[in-house]
């Protein structure tokens, strides 16, 4: 749709915001098993709710990631720490439910440490609860 020059006049004095998904690693078919690594600083909540962790690479360039529920569990007691977050994909868990599977090695006087093997599923959080009760 072209803009009108009225429209375009209108808009001289506004800048356009734009999304900030540069520095942002999503969870999908692309990154399984390619490791993410870096100093995880702290979290934050997104603006649907959930989990982000910050974290800042050997560059010193800050990026942050999704911390889903059993990301989050593995990371929370690491901060300060260097690690490497690997994606392992979607699984699903005993209830049927399909959850992201993360593995989480913090970094160790030149070893890497594992910090849990493949996670089992959380326990449903209150949230889920309610959706599931709804959903009937």
């Amino acid at each position: 749709m072209k803009e009108t020059e009225e429209e375009v006049k209108e808009f001289e004095e506004w800048k356009e915001v734009e999304s900030d998904s540069k520095g942002y690693v999503s969870w999908n078919e692309e990154t399984i098993e390619k490791p993410v690594k870096g100093k995880l600083e702290g979290f934050e909540i997104g603006a649907q709710g959930g989990q982000i962790a910050i974290l800042t690479d050997e560059k010193g360039e800050k990026f942050k990631c999704s911390a889903s529920t059993i990301l989050f569990d593995k990371l929370k007691d690491q901060e300060g720490s260097e690690v490497m977050i690997k994606y392992l994909g979607e699984k699903k868990s005993k209830s049927g439910r399909m959850f992201k599977d993360f593995k989480v090695f913090v970094k160790t006087k030149g070893k890497e440490e594992q910090r849990g093997k493949g996670a089992q599923a959380p326990s449903p959080s209150k949230e889920d609860r309610v959706e599931a009760f709804l959903d009937g």
